[in-house]
């Protein structure tokens, strides 16, 4: 009989220390990932780079620029055009829910647009993720992302962004950013 309460209660032990060991690299494991994407000390890198008036100038520019294409000669240019295409539609879309114009404002769709736009190559896309990820909108803050994509616009040409961040972006690799982990879902 105490041989059975003994083990009983030697099992109820291992259950409770691989509890507590679970909770504590639980907590441990989310200090991690936030103190990753808000990296304090570095968001006025971001947000000051990139404004809610440049967001608005890039808006109204792509809005204002459109000119009727020509048809395109061969596959590979209709491939291209496609492709523009997409991207004009993708810009559009995100332009539209974050000002708020032909919908209602919804942050998080806006950042999914221009996120997805920004990974097909849209520049201006690129310069507008940063600023979403820089003041978290439509997205939890994370500057390492925000300075990747100021990265991504600086590097693809946009010269202001380019000038701005400096030797950061030209010392930066892919590899730099690739060890980061992913953001997280929930709001901080």
């Amino acid at each position: 009989m105490i041989r059975s309460s003994t083990s009983g209660l030697t099992s109820t032990l291992r259950t409770l220390r691989q509890a507590a060991l679970c909770l504590m690299l639980l907590n441990v494991r989310q200090e991690a990932l936030s103190r990753s994407a808000s990296c304090t000390s570095e968001s006025r890198v971001p947000r000051s780079i990139v404004t809610w008036a440049d967001i608005e100038n890039v808006i109204a520019f792509r809005s204002s620029e459109r000119m009727p294409k020509n048809p395109p000669s061969d596959g590979h240019a209709a491939s291209h055009d496609n492709q523009a295409m997409l991207n004009e539609v993708r810009f559009d879309n995100g332009a539209a829910y974050l000002t708020g114009k032909r919908t209602e404002k919804d942050s998080t769709k806006a950042f999914a647009w221009f996120l997805s736009a920004a990974e097909h190559g849209d520049v201006e896309a690129s310069m507008i993720v940063a600023y979403l990820y820089a003041n978290g909108s439509g997205t939890p803050v994370n500057c390492r992302e925000a300075i990747k994509w100021l990265c991504q616009a600086g590097n693809s040409g946009i010269e202001e962004v380019k000038y701005a961040m400096g030797n950061r972006c030209s010392s930066a690799t892919k590899r730099d950013f690739d060890h980061l982990p992913p953001a997280e879902d929930s709001e901080q």
